[in-house]
């Protein structure tokens, strides 16, 4: 017999380090680029120095285990964004849609919004898991729906039950 949804084991998601990686691989140059630059350009030096440590602060931030991740189970979603974790039942979620965000310069991005069925604020899914945005609102909508379905079957079991 095969076990129910409710014995899936939870999906955990982490970011891939590789991103982390490009990030210190980028900052630490801006870092070192913008100490040079103090002497001779005081502001943009500023700049540089002040860029560099927000991302070498950011990158080996997200080396640190338990930083970011996202845990997707039958009961729920949770998500941690810096050591802070939103934990979300699947009946206080309306839907996953993608929106395009101008991020400046005719340039836009996708991202994966989870809008809420009472009308609570928007929450963005973090893209950063190694999956792409398609396939994040694929997984978190399956999910979604095999929850409401187990709602549904739930609900008819408890009518039937009320009718003995």
């Amino acid at each position: 017999m095969q076990g129910t949804s409710i014995d899936q084991q939870p999906l955990v998601l982490r970011p891939s380090p590789w991103s982390a990686g490009f990030l210190l691989l980028f900052c630490v140059p801006a870092f070192c680029i913008g100490v040079i630059m103090l002497p001779s350009m005081p502001l943009a030096g500023l700049g540089a120095v002040g860029f560099g440590i927000f991302g070498i602060r950011e990158g080996v931030l997200r080396l640190r285990p338990g930083h970011t991740w996202m845990e997707v189970d039958p009961q729920r979603l949770s998500i941690c964004r810096n050591f802070r974790v939103s934990t979300y039942s699947w009946e206080a979620v309306e839907t996953f849609q993608i929106e395009s965000v101008n991020i400046g310069d005719d340039t836009e991005i996708d991202v994966l919004q989870m809008i809420m069925a009472n009308d609570e604020e928007t929450i963005t899914i973090p893209g950063c898991f190694g999956k792409s945005t398609d396939e994040m609102a694929q997984l978190l909508g399956s999910q979604l729906e095999q929850s409401r379905a187990r709602v549904a079957r739930l609900e008819r079991f408890e009518r039937s039950l009320e009718r003995c």
